[in-house]
């Protein structure tokens, strides 16, 4: 009869998040409580946004959500750090949607401090019990997370890098690899250099030409138009190692090694050079789609 009651008149007998979803929900969006992982499609992406074309909620529609917030909080949100960090996140956007920023603002520091405390214990529930896949996945996705970590951060994600070469690191999923590249980024963002340059080495060495590959292009997304001589240099490094390890009869992925090779050279001014590698792509695989760019190059360059 209690869960019954919930659901049918969560006004008086509903929770602190049962009334909370109620207010988000009238704002177009709704909120996840509960995850399975920790990183990018889990704990940290708390909500779904509203659909396009959704109308803009009325005065009393803010009056309404604004009352449901309030007495949400009065009923109390739970205790789990995990739950706090969506609930007070919530209540962040209900706060901005009707007017106080003040209040939405102590509620994104709050939510931030219970999504912190949320990750420590799930790591720690890890370092505890999962196995090396996990953890290095976990400190990835840590590592994307939060871009410039906090010395807290860092020392959390050395802590699982750790355990996960306690236990052994299996070069079927590239693992070894993997960590020495976490370790690399974490000395750099701390300035220990010699060791970011070492452990970055290894992950060269370490990793096979398929993961290479991936992490070029991938830092090739990211940076567009903002690449330049120093960023292109590591790129670069990648594409060459990945070419050297990538297996002969794999011929769209070395194809594709050197369509992004051309990519870094041409967005850093070295335009014959990309001329030729684009050449060298379309050798290696006919159906790449980099003819326009090819034909679009060679009537830039100066006459032989």
């Amino acid at each position: 009869d209690q869960e019954r009651n919930r659901r049918t008149d969560p006004l008086n007998y509903g929770t602190g998040e049962d009334l909370l979803n109620l207010a988000l929900a009238k704002l177009g969006l709704s909120l996840a409580w509960t995850t399975s992982r920790l990183g990018g499609n889990g704990l940290l992406e708390i909500f779904e946004e509203e659909p396009e074309g959704a109308e803009p909620p009325t005065r009393d529609t803010l009056a309404e959500v604004r009352a449901l917030a309030d007495k949400a909080v009065e009923r109390g949100l739970g205790d789990s750090p995990e739950g706090l960090a969506g609930a007070y996140r919530g209540l962040a956007r209900i706060y901005t949607a009707t007017g106080d920023p003040d209040r939405a603002l102590g509620c994104e520091r709050q939510a931030a401090s219970c999504q912190q405390e949320a990750i420590k214990l799930r790591v720690d529930f890890l370092i505890r019990r999962a196995g090396s896949y996990d953890l290095i996945m976990t400190a990835e996705e840590l590592l994307a997370y939060a871009g410039e970590n906090s010395p807290e951060a860092r020392t959390q994600i050395f802590a699982l890098v750790q355990r996960a070469t306690e236990q052994g690191l299996d070069d079927k999923y590239n693992l070894r690899p993997k960590a020495h590249r976490i370790l690399a980024r974490l000395y750099e963002q701390a300035n220990e250099l010699d060791k970011a340059e070492a452990n970055r080495m290894q992950y060269l060495e370490s990793a096979d030409g398929p993961l290479l590959l991936k992490d070029a292009q991938d830092r090739i997304s990211s940076l567009g138009e903002k690449m330049d001589r120093d960023t292109a240099a590591p790129i670069l490094d990648l594409l060459t190692k990945a070419v050297e390890k990538l297996p002969p009869d794999r011929r769209n992925l070395q194809a594709e090694a050197y369509r992004a090779t051309a990519e870094v050279l041409e967005a850093t001014g070295e335009k014959a050079q990309a001329v030729e590698y684009y050449e060298c792509a379309l050798q290696m695989n006919p159906k790449i789609p980099v003819n326009k760019r090819l034909a679009s190059l060679k009537k830039a360059l100066p006459p032989a």
